[in-house]
This record gives structure tokens, C-alpha cells and sequence, in this order.
């Protein structure tokens, strides 16, 4: 809402400096939060925060509903990742062991959270019509 007010006001007054201090002000806060929610999606984050995250995400408008699905799983592979990269690789039985029990409880973890978030899955496979073609 705020944005959407500032733009407005941005479009009206947009030769007084202090307007124009203000719109950026905001643009930089939007982006900072913008950032910063992503970044909790690359953390050990459980579904509850998940949700209220994406819903945040969806509120700010700023991606589509496929980008969004998309930087989820960017951010949540990034994450992952991290975790592989701190397994030891000294002896590789425990290597193999743990990589391979990191990747089954997170995975489904990851699963999970997104099947809750991003429920209707088929939504966007689907042509304009709403129904498949046959």
C-alpha cells in the first residue's frame, strides 16, 4: 500500500525534493525487505515461516506467481547446497552416509513446504481456458 501511495504522490509532486527523497527512501526499504525475505528463504526455515514469507512476497507484488515458485526453489536449493558443501569429506562412508540422510529429511522438507505453499501445482500447466486440451 505505501509503495502504491508514493508512486501516486511521486506522479503528482514529483519536482520537490523532499517528495522525490521520500520515493526513494521507500524504493530502498521495499528492496532491503524485498532481500531480506529472500534471504530467509536460503536459512533453515520451518513451513510456518515459510508461508508467512511467501505471503509477504505475494503482498509486495513483485514477482509473478511462476517467478515466485521459481526463486522459492533457487533460494531453498541454495540452502541445501550450503548444507552439502559442510559435510566433511575427510572419510567417505561418513560422507556418502550423512549426504545421503541430509538429502532425504531436507528434500522432503523442502517438498513439503512447497506442495503446503504452492498447492494448486497444475494451475499453471493448464491452458488459458482452465481446462486440458484433448
Amino acid at each position: 500500500a505505501l509503495p502504491i501511495y508514493v508512486h501516486r504522490l511521486e506522479k503528482k509532486h514529483s519536482n520537490i525534493p523532499v517528495t522525490q527523497g521520500i520515493v526513494t527512501e521507500v524504493r530502498q526499504s521495499a528492496q532491503h525487505m524485498l532481500n531480506q525475505l529472500v534471504q530467509q528463504l536460503r536459512t533453515n526455515i520451518q513451513l510456518p515461516a515459510c508461508l508467512r514469507v511467501i505471503g509477504y512476497l505475494r503482498r509486495m507484488d513483485v514477482f509473478t506467481e511462476a517467478e515466485l515458485r521459481i526463486k522459492f526453489l533457487q533460494s531453498r536449493d541454495a540452502w541445501l547446497q550450503s548444507i552439502y558443501g559442510s559435510i566433511a569429506e575427510d572419510d567417505p562412508y561418513f560422507h556418502i552416509t550423512k549426504t545421503i540422510e541430509t538429502c532425504r529429511v531436507h528434500l522432503f522438507d523442502i517438498i513439503t513446504q512447497y506442495r503446503a505453499i504452492f498447492s494448486d501445482e497444475d494451475s499453471l500447466m493448464l491452458p488459458p481456458s482452465g481446462r486440458s486440451e484433448e
